[in-house]
Parts: structure tokens; sequence; C-alpha cells
């Protein structure tokens, strides 16, 4: 019951004492103001505990700065107002610091990551289903699954240095090759139901074009049209996408390849690359494919060197490598590749050759001559 209604008895409910001055709200003002501060009750109830609390508040400030319920006019103040009241409810004794929704706001103008509700209710242990009721009640815009948002505007420089930021904090695989971006793609694969994904092709340098990269920007943010006042939903477009490929050009923030390897090798200052993916200090982008390999250690013994030339060795045993001294009757035998020469050591130095080649400004010359037939 509320003052002005009827009670089911006929008696008028009023004011005790007579209140002047009370705001009109709208349906639409009072179900967004409603649902803002179940939002930050809710907040208030699940606050963490010390060591969290400055993560849930930049969690909130991010949820809190894509309201819609909070006026675009002086946002960025009512939300520190907000975030430190909650952190005074709860009895945090750094209450004062908590709010930075100013380099927060920066942060989304630049299309740089935010978090929000998402890393809130982990933070918080309660379940990610929660999220969209919690959106819901705040009204979140489309960045509400925490990709930065670009608004189509006419500051196209302002898009597109958003557009690589997203792109880059996405982790999106795009490289740039003397004049070109590219990308790592391995052919002919193959994905089958209830089969595992099949990599049975060359691995293989590609150019960047637009479709793909359509794709890839839509993954990474949230693309918005804005038009006297009214926002939907938008789309990079082809030109969009030709001038980060081509118009950048030599400006470019993505990391340079140089080359693509399918095995372990070693960078220049000796230590090892092994781990799948792109390389920075050589620039290389390892992908083993089917292939696999053991663990290598990144301070090997000399155990470890002859146990890896025993490996080298099998596969050569019993090749008939010419002996360092020739007698007139050799004759090859089964164990001939397992005997050290100079003829073996060519092989086994070439075959390291080719592994390192990436690492070596310059590589020797081996040189091979025809089998000598054997009586």
């Amino acid at each position: 019951m509320f003052p002005d209604s009827i009670h089911p008895c006929g008696e008028a409910v009023e004011w005790e004492v007579p209140l002047g001055g009370i705001e009109e709200l709208s349906f639409e003002q009072l179900k967004k103001t409603a649902g803002l501060i179940a939002f930050l009750a809710l907040t208030l109830r699940f606050y963490p505990a010390e060591g969290s609390r400055g993560q849930m508040c930049m969690a909130l400030t991010g949820a809190l700065l894509r309201c819609a319920a909070l006026e675009t006019d002086g946002k960025v103040d009512e939300v520190d107002r907000l975030v430190c009241l909650i952190a005074e409810l709860a009895h945090d004794e750094e209450y004062r610091t908590r709010g930075k929704a100013k380099a927060t706001w920066e942060k989304m103008q630049q299309g740089k990551p935010v978090t929000g509700i998402p890393r809130l209710l982990e933070l918080v242990a309660l379940p990610k289903e929660l999220g969209q009721t919690l959106g819901a009640w705040i009204e979140l815009g489309p960045e509400a699954d925490g990709r930065p948002v670009i608004t189509q505007s006419r500051d196209l420089t302002l898009q597109l240095d958003q557009a690589e930021v997203a792109l880059e904090s996405a982790a999106t695989p795009i490289f740039q090759r003397g004049e070109h971006l590219v990308r790592v793609v391995r052919q002919d694969f193959q994905t089958r139901p209830g089969v595992h994904n099949l990599h049975v092709g060359p691995l293989k340098i590609v150019d960047i074009e637009h479709h793909w990269l359509t794709e890839q920007l839509t993954k990474a943010a949230v693309f918005i049209s804005e038009r006297d006042g009214h926002k939907s939903p938008s789309k990079p477009t082809k030109d969009f996408c030709d001038k980060l490929i081509v118009g950048r050009q030599g400006h470019w923030r993505w990391p340079v390849l140089k080359g693509i390897i399918e095995s372990p090798t070693l960078r220049q200052d000796w230590s090892i690359v092994q781990e799948p993916g792109y390389d920075s200090q050589p620039a290389l982008f390892l992908d083993t494919g089917t292939a696999g390999f053991e663990r290598i250690p990144e301070s090997p013994t000399r155990d470890d060197a002859l146990a890896a030339l025993g490996k080298f060795v099998e596969v050569i045993n019993g090749f008939p490598f010419s002996p360092d001294q020739m007698l007139a009757d050799w004759t090859p035998t089964q164990d001939e590749g397992k005997r050290p020469s100079s003829s073996r050591s060519v092989i086994l130095s070439a075959w390291l050759t080719g592994l390192v080649r990436r690492s070596l400004r310059t590589a020797p010359l081996h040189a091979i001559d025809a089998r000598a037939s054997v009586r």
C-alpha cells in the first residue's frame, strides 16, 4: 500500500506528515532507478574480503559506466560516488581511493577492454548465468559482454586505433610481413563429427583479406552506428577493413613475422623455442601440427646430448658412411652408422643446420657425393 491508495477496508492511506516536493517519475525512470538500487544492493551484499576489493571496484566501475540508468552528463563523477559509497558501507578502509572511473572511461574510449559484470560475478563466486539478469537490471548496452565498443563516426582515425587495440587485446593472430598483413594457416584443415579436428596439410603464410578480418573484428569489438542520437548495431565495412589492411601500411601495431617452423629450434642466444605460437625474439611462428616432440630441457646436460645423438643414429644406423681410413678390404656392416666418422658428422651437421637455420646468420655448405659401389 502507498499513500493516496484505498485500503481494502475502505480507508484512505495518507501521509501522517504532508510531504512536499516529491519528484514525479515515469514508469521507465522508476524501473531504471529500482534496477540500479537492486544491483548496488547485491554488490554490497557480496562485497569481498580483503585481497580482491580493488578488482571488485574496477569491475563495478566498468559495469556502472555502461549502465543506461545513469545520465551521460556527469556519469564519471556519479560512478565514482556510487563505487566509493558501496566500499564505505562495506567497511572498506580504502573506500576513498576506490573511485577510478575517469581512467576506466578513457580506456573504454580508446577501445581497450574493461572488466564488468562477468568479472564481478567471478570475484564473488556467483554463477555467470546471473549476468544476464544483472545486465537487465541496469540496462547494460551491447558491450555488456566485456567487448569494447567502437562507435562509427566521422573520426575515422579513432575508429582505426580502437579496432587495432581491440584485435590486439583479443590476441587475434595478425602479423606484418614486408608490405602485407598476414596470418598463419594449416592447409587441408578437417572437421569431422565425433572426431578431433585434423590438421593434415602444410603450414602456410597467407595474406589477410577483408572477409576474415570482418569476422575477427566482430569477435573482438561491438560496432555501433549512431544517427540523430539513436544507436543501433552495425558491422565493419569492407572499406574500413581495407583501410586497416592497406591504408595503415608502415604504421601497424602488429608484430613482424619472419617465418614459420614446424619443429622446435634455437634463438640467437641459444635458448629454445618450443612453445606453440608466435615467438617475438626470432619472430617465428611454431606449429608442430600432429607431430609430437618431447620437452627439451632448457639447460641440457651431456647425458641429454648423448641421448639425443642416439636418436639421430637410430635413423642412419646401417648406412655405409665412408670411414676416415678406408681399407682395401672394407665392407660395411649393419652397425656402420653407429661408428663416428667425418662423413657421418657431415650428415649430422646438415640435419642440425636445418633445424636451427632460422637462428643462423650464415649456414655451412654440406657436400654429399654419390655412394660408392661395394663389391
